[in-house]
């Protein structure tokens, strides 16, 4: 723990008008019909967000559902050419017919529509941005330090050996923050330019890129499931998706936490980074605040939807329809 928890971020990240034209509705926008006539999902997963976690709940429904549960193994390319999404959508919808499958990789949201290929069921899973961003410093810092993984050094930016010394605290003090795309953002906006946009990015194509992540995660995605809220994330998923993800136990499976191997415990960073963190991901902020909100709009629906005699849903804690870096802060801070 970090020892400043005493004082708390003080800043105003609130849904500006674009957060109210997407801002969902009880009923059509986000409604709780069973999909079941499509073979193949599609989890495109944003790294540091409990994908491991969820991979083994996958992995369990798959043998219980009977259903092929396929990984990629390549981990870098998240953004792809335009003939490299083909091949992509033409091997995932291949896969599909041969034999009803989840497929899982780190990419950005391929339009299979636009490619003339049937489109499969998206889902993905999304964290508190700024807790993603702690865990995905020292993710890289262990695979380039620790691991001495080729990869983790091609992509780490500073290959000075004395870097593998430094807190996250450390290096952001040095850090002048500036606004990006965010890449929670990337991941469901997909292979646009604006979403590719290199960072520091114009403020327009920032709010393009926002602006598309928001309607794919409302209109492309069967489901978005929200890690700081897991057991009612999977609620929702067994009702959407029941030929995948049906009868599994998620009161067990909401409470599981798998750890990567050969990750590091480490202490929650200071508010100043926090702030700094805030300033680098306000698009993913703005996202994470509206997955959050449709998670909660499609739960109520699911859960009037039940029916009579059903047994009820055991009561969630009250929905958080806003989420700034000050509940950010309280949660890595432990206040």
């Amino acid at each position: 723990q970090s020892g400043n928890n005493g004082s708390l971020l003080q800043l105003d990240c609130g849904p500006d008008a674009m957060m109210a034209a997407f801002s969902p509705r009880v009923g059509a926008d986000c409604s709780c019909v069973p999909e079941r006539t499509r073979r193949t999902v599609l989890f495109n997963r944003v790294p540091k967000c409990g994908s491991s976690t969820f991979e083994k709940i996958i992995d369990r429904q798959s043998r219980r559902h009977r259903f092929q549960f396929v990984r990629s193994h390549d981990f870098v390319n998240n953004s792809i050419s335009e003939s490299e999404q083909l091949s992509l959508a033409h091997y995932v919808d291949e896969l599909g017919r041969r034999q009803r499958v989840l497929y899982d990789r780190h990419v950005f949201f391929v339009d299979f529509s636009k490619l003339g290929v049937r489109p499969p069921l998206y889902i993905n899973l999304v964290r508190d941005p700024l807790k993603m961003q702690v865990s995905a410093f020292y993710f890289w810092k262990d695979c380039m330090c620790r691991m001495h993984k080729d990869f983790c050094r091609s992509a780490w930016q500073d290959s000075d050996s004395r870097a593998c010394k430094l807190t996250m605290d450390e290096v952001y003090a040095k850090v002048n923050p500036v606004p990006t795309v965010g890449v929670m953002t990337r991941f469901f906006c997909g292979q646009e330019p604006e979403c590719r946009a290199p960072d520091p990015s114009p403020p327009d194509v920032r709010r393009l890129a926002l602006q598309r992540a928001m309607s794919h995660l409302h209109r492309r995605y069967a489901w978005v499931g929200v890690l700081e809220q897991f057991r009612d994330s999977l609620e929702v998923l067994s009702r959407l998706l029941p030929d995948f993800f049906g009868g599994m136990n998620i009161e067990k499976a909401s409470l599981e936490h798998v750890r990567p191997s050969n990750s590091s415990l480490y202490s929650a960073p200071s508010n100043a980074t926090l702030a700094k963190l805030a300033i680098e991901n306000g698009n993913d902020l703005q996202l994470y605040t509206f997955a959050t909100q449709l998670l909660h709009c499609r739960l109520r629906t699911c859960r009037e939807a039940r029916p009579f005699g059903a047994a009820r849903a055991r009561p969630s804690q009250r929905p958080k329809f806003r989420t700034s870096p000050n509940e950010a802060a309280k949660q890595l801070l432990g206040d």
